[in-house]
């Protein structure tokens, strides 16, 4: 039988642990991961089974950290029940949620275990979780989103016949350059305090910044690793967009849920021209974290209005996003060079994307607006 939502209501800021010094930001996904096993291992030492990470609930708790990171604030999210029966299952027993905000990982997971609230959900009656980490600036903001419900299931053996030799694997996907739109010779460098010289993505950057297209969080600071939203997207394409030369249309209200936001405008603008669209009817989920998978989406579209041609077709690029519903976008987008893969080969299309990668997009698809003559070079 069904029982009750059970949220503990501990919403205590976890900075205080580390006496106000920040360390390093950490990778996200790799926090995430470190964040899992502290919470098995705390779980092991008392005797209690490990918690399995749900891939279905990972992305409600990262929604949830993005929101918190982007209006600085920790609260728990009133629509958990909502969102854990329409995303992942209606067939729970116990729901529960964890929020902090800090320095380093090892710091937030001892905070958590000090507080009783926070601790009684680590080894609670829980046998999955989903872990979401956004960092802003040097600021990990994390939720844990507990349940208890059916066991999943393993996953699927391997194939007992080995992959015929003859199958082709995907051809190796590059990146274009960013030459066109980005002349070393002109565009100023070294913007942003926080982007040091020999991050991978701080041409792009200033790139971005030269075009008015990516501003900052503060003065000289840009925050690359933080997450990227949904509404924040809308603005920053529709920023390259009109940094073509094309010119976005008034238009109306399309969804009910960004009212008030300061993107509203944007997204707007971008639907009544076919570059965004809702997760729903009226719906948009402004607050969501951007996929590289939606980006590759986004990107294409935002080619395709302002070149008034689709970029061609150019087959599969990638193993890892088979039946995904963005994988002709993906495609497309890595044949044109604007999106390239990620470790291992593939494209990762769920992970979310950073302010930093999202200028790499961006500066790409920009420069092949300018080579294509779309856009009058700066």
């Amino acid at each position: 039988m069904r029982r009750s939502l059970v949220l503990v209501a501990v919403l205590a800021t976890l900075l205080s642990t580390f006496g106000g010094v920040a360390a390093a930001a950490p990778d996200p996904a790799a926090a995430e991961g470190e964040f899992l096993a502290l919470v098995n291992g705390e779980r092991a030492a008392g005797g209690l089974g490990a918690l399995v990470l749900d891939p279905a609930v990972v992305p409600i708790a990262r929604e949830r950290s993005g929101q918190m990171a982007q209006e600085n604030r920790l609260y728990h999210r009133g629509d958990l029940r909502a969102q854990i029966e329409g995303r992942v299952t209606r067939d729970w027993q116990r729901i529960a949620e964890n929020v902090g905000k800090g320095y380093d990982v090892a710091g937030l997971h001892a905070a958590f275990m000090a507080s009783p609230g926070h601790r009684a959900n680590v080894l609670g009656d829980f046998n999955r979780v989903g872990v979401g980490v956004v960092v802003s600036g040097d600021v990990v903001w994390v939720t844990f989103n507990f349940l208890k419900g059916p066991g999943l299931a393993p996953p699927p053996r391997p194939a007992a016949t080995p992959v015929p030799v003859s199958t082709p694997a995907p051809a190796p996907v590059a990146v274009r350059t960013i030459d066109r739109a980005c002349p070393t010779d002109r565009m100023p460098t070294g913007v942003f305090a926080d982007v040091p010289a020999s991050d991978v993505h701080a041409r792009s950057i200033d790139c971005m910044a030269w075009w008015s297209v990516a501003g900052g969080v503060a003065p000289n600071a840009f925050a690359p690793a933080g997450q990227v939203s949904r509404a924040q997207m809308a603005s920053f394409v529709a920023r390259e967009i009109e940094a073509s030369g094309f010119v976005l249309p008034p238009a109306g209200d399309y969804f009910g849920d960004d009212a008030g936001s300061v993107h509203e405008a944007r997204i707007n603008q971008l639907a009544a021209v076919g570059v965004v669209g809702g997760v729903a009817p009226g719906t948009f989920r402004p607050g969501d974290l951007v996929s590289r998978a939606q980006m590759a989406t986004f990107l294409v579209r935002a080619h395709d209005l302002v070149a008034a041609t689709d970029l061609a077709a150019t087959g599969n690029r990638f193993a890892d996003d088979a039946g995904n519903v963005h994988e002709a976008n993906i495609d497309k987008a890595a044949g044109a060079g604007l999106a390239g893969g990620t470790s291992g080969g593939g494209f990762s299309p769920s992970a979310a994307v950073s302010r930093a990668q999202l200028t790499s997009f961006l500066a790409r698809n920009l420069d092949l607006l300018v080579e294509e003559g779309k856009a009058a070079a700066r």
